[in-house]
């Protein structure tokens, strides 16, 4: 009986762009959960599955430099990549690994495997769900994956989220629940998703002094136990559901020596607050020289105007290749009240902020600091 341990992975995470070659103690995330999951005795193979983009080269050269498998299939089916990579290792149990997951703990991981194995069960997992630390990982059978494909292959949920699909319709296949040690009852975000997320693990890493890999969970929730001030680096952070939609965010922002950066600093806020208390994805569109470099500091996607564009048919063209949910605009330049016109009433939602041009008239939502001009403005 083959096990192997599938981690998905992709450098397009919405919310921190290219986090699993993130570092975190001096190594990358991805390192992290493969040397943890090395020692695992029931794991035989491990591999890597990722998507058919360019951007995913580079975690084809690292699957080749760490000695896994690296398995690739559609971006926007992580079931169908799941499907790939147990037909291409031959696997009879698939253990899950969200490549987010960087405190995966081989000994938990072994006794969940055994547990599934021993009672010829399709799925194992920690009950009730969200008591114990430990996340990011979980056993699937090859039958249940099959019949995931086969009679779930459409449902949103089993299509991202894979196991995910299981905690929905729990008589869908044979579930074994495990209660979690006393030792590893303990609520805290552990998993990567945003820039906070990764500053709390090496808060962790520095308390514990541990070198990199070697944060044991049980010493971590001990830490936790006795500092829970540190569980404010990334309280804040919205934990988004299974079924919950990414909101996609669109900023068009600028900065300039006579504008000052201003607008730039205040979407920025803006922007933190989107990808961190609501879950979603931000991006920005800026004008080359608009404070760019500003930008380039922090971990957002961002998109330049070329010096020749035309604005209103680059925007354009951007929201027709992007598909943002909303389009904030924080602009002085000659951007047409036409253009934003015209993506609103193709579906985008429309912000304007502090714009005393006529675009405001075009937007969904126009929002202005609490002066008294701007209630004289129709």
């Amino acid at each position: 009986m083959t096990v192997a341990a599938v981690i998905q992975a992709r450098m397009g995470s919405s919310r921190l762009p290219g986090k699993v070659l993130r570092t975190l103690a001096s190594k990358p995330i991805l390192w992290h959960i493969i040397n943890r999951l090395r020692p695992c005795v029931t794991i035989d193979r491990i591999a890597i599955a990722t998507t058919m983009n360019a951007a995913d080269e580079r975690l084809e050269e690292f699957a080749r430099a760490e000695g896994v498998e690296l398995v690739r299939g559609p971006e926007d089916n992580v079931l169908a990549r799941f499907a790939l990579a147990a037909d291409a290792l031959d696997a009879d149990i698939i253990l899950r690994v969200t490549g987010d997951a960087p405190l995966i703990d081989p000994k938990v991981a072994d006794t969940i495997i055994l547990a599934l194995q021993n009672n010829n069960a399709d799925y194992a997992t920690y009950a009730p769900e969200g008591v114990a630390i430990d996340e990011g990982f979980s056993p699937l059978s090859r039958r249940a994956l099959d019949r995931l494909c086969t009679e779930a292959g459409d449902d949103p949920v089993a299509r991202e989220h894979v196991t995910a699909y299981f905690k929905t319709h729990p008589n869908f296949i044979k579930t074994v629940t495990l209660v979690p040690p006393p030792e590893r009852v303990f609520q805290a975000r552990i998993s990567v998703d945003t820039p906070a997320d990764l500053a709390f693990l090496e808060a962790i890493y520095r308390e514990l002094g541990a070198a990199p890999g070697d944060a044991d969970v049980e010493d971590i929730v001990v830490l936790l136990r006795r500092h829970p001030e540190l569980l404010e680096i990334n309280r804040h952070v919205h934990q988004k559901a299974a079924n919950e939609p990414t909101l996609s965010v669109l900023i068009r922002c600028d900065g300039s020596t006579a504008l000052g950066i201003g607008h730039v600093v205040r979407c920025l806020a803006l922007a933190d607050t989107l990808r961190d208390q609501h879950g979603a994805a931000v991006r920005f569109a800026v004008a080359a020289g608009g404070f760019a470099g500003l930008l380039e500091q922090t971990t957002y996607l961002i998109d330049q105007i070329p010096v020749s564009a035309n604005e209103d048919v680059w925007l354009k063209t951007q929201v027709t290749e992007k598909q943002p949910d909303v389009l904030v605009v924080d602009v002085r330049t000659d951007l047409n009240r036409s253009a934003l016109d015209g993506l609103r009433r193709k579906g985008t939602v429309v912000a304007v902020i502090d714009d005393p041009s006529e675009r405001r008239l075009a937007a969904s939502f126009a929002f202005y600091p609490p002066v008294p001009q701007v209630f004289s403005m129709n």
